[in-house]
């Protein structure tokens, strides 16, 4: 039910700059071949590119169009001030690996290496909570085909996955 009520948000609308909701998608998957937390988090544009603005203190910033700031240097501080994960009480390096556009969304990717056996997953999601009091970021955890998801929202942006 969620991951469709998020497809449907992510889904493509008239005005690429319109949306009713303030919400972001993360998907966390372990990979243990690789011993690996893949992330993928989906923001809306406008959004990311607004708190950009206000999180660097610069009004001129296009995401789409960064100019001489790669994308990848604005983005990356900001996630890494606004998402964390710890991994049994222990506080993870987060990799920013890049983005793509999807619709209105931008996809991005973060990589946690040179994790083993684990049994409690904690996330910290305030990504555009300082901008929206009704941010809504929605965090599914996935271990070994096993999905658990939550809502983090202003008064309460941190989630304890057990598995």
């Amino acid at each position: 039910m969620v991951i469709l009520s998020a497809a449907l948000v992510f889904a493509p609308c008239g005005n690429i700059y319109s949306h009713p909701i303030h919400v972001s998608v993360a998907e966390i998957e372990y990979d243990p071949a690789e011993k690996e937390l893949e992330i993928m988090i989906r923001i809306f544009i406008d959004d990311l590119e607004n708190a950009l603005r206000l999180y660097h203190r610069q009004d001129g910033i296009d995401i789409l169009n960064p100019g001489k700031s790669s994308a990848d240097k604005l983005i990356a501080p900001y996630l890494q001030d606004n998402f964390v994960v710890s991994i049994d009480n222990r506080q993870q390096r987060l990799q920013y690996l890049g983005q793509e556009v999807e619709g209105q969304a931008f996809i991005c990717y973060i990589l946690v290496s040179d994790i083993d056996s684990w049994k409690e997953c904690e996330v910290t999601n305030s990504i555009l909570q300082e901008m929206f009091d009704d941010q809504s970021n929605i965090v599914h955890v996935t271990r070994n085909g096993v999905t658990k998801s939550q809502r983090l929202v202003p008064h309460n942006p941190k989630g304890k996955f057990s598995f």
